[in-house]
């Protein structure tokens, strides 16, 4: 989005540029459910392999918890690329419906 260069107060939407954001967030949130899925089983044996140490339950749960929060975080990013890609799709959309009434051919 950026600020017209005539001086108004308005901003304009450059759908390519969402879109771009998008592919973006997708891109994180994939990259980071996956180092969720890869750190795993190593911070899982890390907790088992200290199993008799007083903490070893507590460090479990606090990597199931976080695991969990990273997680969400991803496919929160995942799910806000699809957002900005329909928000694209949509400002396309409003705005070839906008020339063509402005031209007088639409609606």
């Amino acid at each position: 989005m950026n600020a017209p260069s005539d001086g108004g107060s308005g901003y304009s939407v450059r759908p390519e540029e969402v879109t771009k954001l998008g592919k973006k967030a997708e891109e994180l949130g994939s990259r980071v459910v996956n180092l969720v899925r890869a750190t795993a089983e190593e911070s899982t044996a890390a907790a088992q392999a200290h199993q008799d140490w007083a903490f070893a339950g507590p460090l479990e749960s606090l990597q199931r918890s976080c695991e969990h929060n990273i997680e969400g975080f991803g496919r929160w990013a995942d799910d806000m690329g699809d957002r900005l890609a329909a928000a694209a799709r949509n400002y396309e959309k409003t705005d070839d419906w906008a020339l063509e009434k402005l031209r007088g051919t639409g609606v």
